[in-house]
């Protein structure tokens, strides 16, 4: 009987353990607050490169920026790291949504 509670006790450790495993690597797979602030910044680059004169550029950076916050909401521990790698190397926002369909 000591012995089943035993084996038990281990088997339920070894889930635990699995379990956690599991979810760690599940995590590290999705984009952390710091890698989904920079996709954003790089996405006002490109939405603002465009602009010849720089009074447009930061107006429009303005805009953009008070969209930061439900961007991180929606990008941080949903968007995978494969997405924001093809998005940090997109030069238009055609090229940045195509990622978001390809990956």
């Amino acid at each position: 009987m000591i012995v089943a509670r035993h084996s038990m006790t281990r088997l339920s450790s070894l889930s635990v353990c699995l379990i956690l495993f599991f979810i760690m690597v599940g995590c590290s797979e999705t984009a952390s607050e710091v890698e989904c602030d920079q996709a954003y910044d790089h996405l006002i680059a490109v939405r603002t490169g465009t602009e010849s004169a720089e009074i447009v550029k930061k107006i429009k950076a303005t805009e953009l920026e008070k969209n930061r916050p439900i961007f991180l909401k929606e990008c941080v521990g949903r968007t995978s790291k494969s997405v924001l790698a093809c998005w940090n190397a997109a030069e238009t926002t055609q090229a940045m949504r195509e990622c978001e369909v390809s990956r």
